[in-house]
């Protein structure tokens, strides 16, 4: 197999490839790594092996930075953040595939991408809108939280 030819940079190239944010976001984009890779990163999250409570706490930090930037955000935007990936959680799965599609800058602009979707189906028949966390509702009748369940947490009272 023949060598690929190399063509000549640019001179605009040479100046790309000696400028950091300019390599970065290339990178970035190249393996596709985006804000929803790092909300990914961040809740699938597990303790690595021989980490230190230290270590693994400066590490879902990163990730949080990463995935919300706090610094370019208001906390208006990072709570609206945080009610987007909610509201998508607990929605049928076929409608969040199809606001996910979408690419909806807000909750609020999801709820009414969802309510066009289900006027659309409910012509069909009946729809149900959640479907997205079924064990949810079994925590909200007992009143115990997910994560005091799987740790075995009880609470001092």
């Amino acid at each position: 197999m023949a060598p690929k030819k190399q063509v000549p940079m640019t001179e605009t190239e040479q100046q790309n490839a000696l400028d950091y944010a300019c390599v970065k976001n290339a990178i970035l984009q190249k393996f596709e790594i985006s804000p929803e890779t790092y909300r990914l990163r961040f809740r699938n999250d597990v303790v690595g092996e021989d980490e230190s409570p230290r270590e693994l706490y400066v590490r879902i930090k990163g990730l949080y930075e990463k995935w919300m930037l706090p610094n370019t955000k208001t906390k208006e935007q990072i709570g609206e953040t945080i009610i987007l990936e909610q509201f998508l959680k607990v929605v049928n799965p076929d409608l969040r595939s199809w606001i996910l599609e979408r690419g909806p800058s807000s909750a609020a602009e999801a709820a009414k991408m969802a309510e066009a979707y289900v006027t659309a189906r409910r012509a069909e028949g009946p729809f149900q809108l959640g479907g997205g966390n079924s064990e949810g509702r079994r925590f909200k009748e007992t009143g115990e939280s997910k994560w005091a369940v799987r740790s075995g947490f009880k609470p001092k009272l």
